[in-house]
């Protein structure tokens, strides 16, 4: 006999949100060419790397400040363009400094 599990309904969408995240990632990993190693990083990878929310990074990636990725309606990020753009914009302080 199969036993039920009874969820809140805040950990059935949290749970959701997880496997969503997770079969996104995979299924974009997939698509990518076969040479590829790059990480891919979805919204919430960004916001916890730059520690930023959600509206700056969008708010970036309106102004060209940020590069992001779509499959159909699924943003994502290359983990190597993020640290690139970092570099850039740590190399241009650096000059004003100067």
């Amino acid at each position: 006999m199969e036993s039920i599990q009874v969820f809140s309904v805040e950990e059935f969408w949290k749970t959701y949100r997880r496997l969503t995240r997770e079969i996104i990632k995979d299924e974009i990993q997939k698509n990518l060419p076969q040479t590829s190693s790059e990480e891919i990083l979805l919204m919430d990878d960004v916001c916890s790397l730059l520690g930023k929310t959600k509206q700056t990074i969008f708010s970036w990636l309106d102004r060209g400040e940020l590069q992001g990725h779509y499959i159909n309606d699924s943003l994502f990020f290359i983990r190597s363009e993020i640290m690139e753009k970092l570099k850039q914009g740590r190399n241009k302080s650096k000059r004003k400094n100067k």
